[in-house]
């Protein structure tokens, strides 16, 4: 990784100040493509994802989880009467996006 500073009198000493480069020559990068299209054939062929796993599956897109989440929620709330806790993460934040 290679921080780069964004400059604009941003706090030198505040990580979130520089952006991160990650470099990989193009053998990595073709391993890794490789390494992709192997596991989801695998994971494919041996149905070994769950239904909630919706981010690597073709034809799922976040609004589904989001969808799925409404749901669980409205359930719950009927039926259950107990509280559903759910937790986002924010990873734009730990891995930004390089442009």
């Amino acid at each position: 990784m290679q921080p780069i500073y964004k400059g604009h009198d941003k706090d030198k000493t505040d990580p979130a100040s520089y952006w991160r480069i990650y470099l990989n020559d193009t053998s990595a990068k073709l391993f890794e493509g490789l390494h992709i299209a192997r596991l989801t054939t695998h994971t494919e062929l041996n149905n070994s994802l769950t239904s909630n796993q919706l981010g690597p599956k073709p034809c799922t897109q976040t609004h589904d989880a989001i969808y799925s989440l409404f749901l669980t929620i409205q359930y719950n709330k009927r039926t259950l009467q107990k509280p559903t806790y759910v937790a986002f993460v924010d990873y734009s934040t730990a891995y930004p996006p390089v442009h």
